[in-house]
């Protein structure tokens, strides 16, 4: 019966676990001010704290100096290595050795291998003193925990040398204790499996899934653990499975520990942060008068209200100060609401100067992406002969609105806006290129005038047509003499929000020299291929993408993004938007006003340069373009010029670039329902250029007419009316038309 027990449990364990066993070291970006440069040098860039810079390579542009970790040491022919054994001495009828483990020091850190035969680690190192961290796995992880730390400390190494690695010494608990806002504990459900494999719930738990996140620092090196459980346990309501496991370490070592706990059928999101002052603290309890609430709501793209499919993924982000390390839950938590996705959050992170942080983030699913691919397979006959085959390949991929992560500041919640998302792992190229490492790390420095606190949100994720962010990752093969033409779109709402969803919904031409060449977002990758393939030299590229996806008060919104660049010329990038928002003189982040100067945009840009070597590349950003605003009513071409200047202070990279801010002050004329379009063009010294409509942007109700009938004067009156084509229509006709009034004037308004 144990036996069975043991089987159960470890069956369970994987089907319901995800363990990540090593994060140690990541890439860390310290941005630098920009130099002699008349123009730049008043710019104010966000500097990062002092690396210890032996352990990682350097790679510096004009904008960052950028760490990359070193990667495992091989042995070295002007060193005299030495052999590193441990061995793992253990109850192999209830624990596992770790599969891998590391030998580091300050300066330098080793990946040991792990021999199967012997069940051992090994590495070849220079003589020194070094630190070892590995784990055990448990077989019963209600009872021993699913991982166990082991570190051994300043092990002075001559010579080659044997090290055990005991799991008996592994005495120290530290359990977080999480509680919900009422102080009642979290607790999973219940159960046992029947004769025919069925989960059978006795007791009924308050959460369904609690993630924990352990994060260990010291000697050189982090260390990181994150486990999520699923579903119901089989006796201990309490148990996490995830609690630290570790044996006596020194002060030199300190942790940083997020808990996260979701209820399904209420869809309240619980995060807590324990920053114990040692790693042998023993049991910890959160302070339930801590948390700060929250009901996030997403309203669902066009496509989303179309859709079946629609839920929540949850990720908490243990980060340091300096760089992201860790990973949360990935589950999906489906939304049966068809109007709109809510999430109730209760947070107790706070963003402590120095320390650790947790930030809450989430993602609103409410789209599926088909993608349809071909591949050849080969058909084996009876025979001995074989043909090949052309199959289709149909995948689905869950599109996404992340909103941006949350933590709490000063007593209440803080959006940190940081400009550089990720995208989700199966859109498209699957990397921000923004971030500038190709391993997708994070750079979490939040930009102050794109962030806001709970008490400054005015609005509902997904309420904002978006901004579009073209992304230029060109860059030039010698081998070949052509360019490789990465593109990519972004689309962020007011609130910093990454619309990828939009992405499946939109419509677009690339045109090079004229020829359209591609008219498939998703082709835009086998289109670089194939340019390469031809050995396309340089030319001009123009290109639209139309972007629908999305509802604004009963209007449909669209996002219309034009660019145009020549790809021979040293400057061969068009300047792009990064960021769009709109706040009231109240600082509120809002898109509706009563009054004209009652609002302000602001926004940033650049003229970015993409530079890349070998496997790495980064941004850095040129002069500022030149930039023009302009307003009109919404759908209406009477563009109106809306002036805005730059603030130099609040240039920012990675990830945003120029900042520029102006009044809607100057917003005069009347517009249906109060709704204007924005237009922003942008220009650099190449004459390279991107130009989009954002549609509606904004609404000031003292301008609003609600319809065709609001008289200009008691003289005036309607004539005539035609549809867009020019062509007269009657007085029953909808959509856009044009009114043509007995004075002579005529404006376009929408039945």
């Amino acid at each position: 019966m144990k036996e069975q027990k043991l089987i159960r449990c470890t069956v369970m364990a994987m089907l319901m676990m995800v363990a990540g066993i090593f994060a140690s070291g990541q890439v860390i970006i310290q941005n630098k001010p920009i130099g002699s440069d008349v123009n730049k040098s008043n710019k104010v860039l966000f500097s990062q704290p002092n690396i210890d810079k032996t352990q990682y390579d350097v790679f510096q542009n004009p904008y960052s100096t950028v760490y990359m970790p070193k990667q495992s040491k091989q042995a070295e022919e002007n060193q005299q290595m030495v052999n590193v054994t441990c061995q793992f001495v253990y109850d192999e009828n209830v624990y596992r050795p770790g599969f891998d483990g590391f030998i580091y020091n300050e300066q330098e850190r080793y990946n040991m291998r792990f021999d199967w035969g012997n069940k051992q680690l090994t590495a070849s190192v220079p003589r020194g003193t070094y630190d070892i961290i590995s784990c055990f796995y448990g077989l019963d992880i209600e009872i021993t925990g699913l991982q166990l730390i082991i570190v051994k400390e300043q092990i002075e190494i001559s010579s080659d040398t044997i090290i055990e690695l005991r799991q008996d010494e592994i005495k120290n608990k530290v359990e977080c204790v999480a509680r919900n806002q009422d102080g009642e504990r979290f607790m999973h459900a219940l159960g046992y499996y029947d004769e025919n494999g069925q989960y059978i719930v006795t007791q009924d738990g308050n959460v369904d899934v609690t993630d924990t996140e352990i994060s260990i620092r010291g000697g050189g090196i982090t260390y990181d653990i994150g486990t999520t459980c699923v579903g119901g346990l089989f006796s201990d309501p309490y148990a996490s499975f995830a609690d630290l496991y570790i044996n006596d370490v020194s002060d030199r070592y300190s942790i940083v520990i997020a808990k996260t706990a979701y209820n399904d059928a209420t869809q309240t999101f619980w995060v807590n942060k324990y920053s114990p002052e040692n790693v042998q603290v023993g049991t910890m309890d959160n302070n339930a008068g801590d948390y700060r609430h929250t009901i996030e709501t997403y309203k669902p793209s066009i496509l989303g209200q179309k859709s079946d499919v629609k839920g929540i993924y949850v990720f908490p982000r243990v980060m340091h100060k300096d760089y992201i390390v860790t990973t949360g839950t990935n589950a999906f938590y489906p939304s049966e609401n068809k109007d709109e996705i809510n999430l109730e959050v209760y947070l107790n992170n706070p963003l402590e100067e120095g320390s650790s942080n947790v930030l809450a983030e989430f993602w609103f699913v409410d789209n599926i992406h088909m993608d349809i691919s071909t591949v050849n397979e080969y058909v084996s006959h009876d025979d001995g002969s074989y043909e090949i085959v052309e199959k289709a390949d149909t995948s689905y991929f869950q599109e996404c609105n992340v909103a941006v992560p949350m933590v709490v500041n000063n007593g209440e919640i803080y959006y940190y806006n940081k400009g550089a998302q990720e995208h989700h792992p199966n859109i498209y190229y699957g990397g921000q290129p923004f971030v500038y490492d190709e391993f997708r790390n994070f750079n979490y420095i939040a930009h102050p005038a794109f962030s806001f606190t709970k008490s400054q949100k005015g609005m509902d994720w997904g309420t904002t047509v978006p901004v579009g962010s073209l992304c230029n990752e060109t860059y030039y093969i010698d081998s070949q003499g052509v360019n490789y033409m990465r593109l990519s779109c972004d689309y962020y709402g007011q609130l910093g929000e990454l619309r990828m969803s939009d992405l499946d919904a939109l419509t677009m031409s690339l045109k090079y020299n004229g020829d359209e060449v591609c008219n498939d977002y998703f082709k835009l990758k086998s289109l670089a291929q194939d340019m390469v393939q031809q050995q396309l030299h340089p030319g001009t590229i123009d290109a639209a993408f139309v972007n629908e996806n999305v509802e604004v008060d009963g209007l449909t919104g669209c996002n219309t993004m034009e660019v145009h660049f020549d790809q021979t010329q040293e400057d061969a990038v068009a300047p792009t938007m990064r960021m769009l928002q709109l706040r009231n003189t109240d600082d509120i982040v809002t898109n509706r006003f009563a009054q004209a100067d009652e609002g302000i945009l602001q926004f940033a840009c650049g003229d970015f340069d993409y530079h890349f070597e070998g496997t790495f590349g980064w941004f850095d950003c040129n002069e500022a373009p030149n930039v023009e605003v302009s307003y009109a009513p919404y759908r209406e071409d009477n563009w109106n010029e809306l002036e805005v200047e730059e603030v130099p202070e609040l240039f920012f990279l990675p990830g945003f670039g120029n900042f520029f801010r102006g009044s809607l002050a100057s917003v005069t004329g009347e517009a249906y329902q109060g709704w204007f379009d924005l237009k922003i063009r942008l220009e650099d010294a190449a004459g390279n250029w991107q130009e989009q409509v954002i549609s509606p942007a904004f609404c000031i109700d003292n301008l609003a007419y609600s319809s065709i009938a609001t008289p200009r004067s008691e003289n005036v009156r309607e004539v005539a009316r035609y549809n867009l084509a020019g062509q007269r229509v009657d007085s029953n006709a909808t959509g856009v038309v044009i009114v043509k009034m007995s004075d002579g004037t005529a404006r376009k308004v929408v039945l």
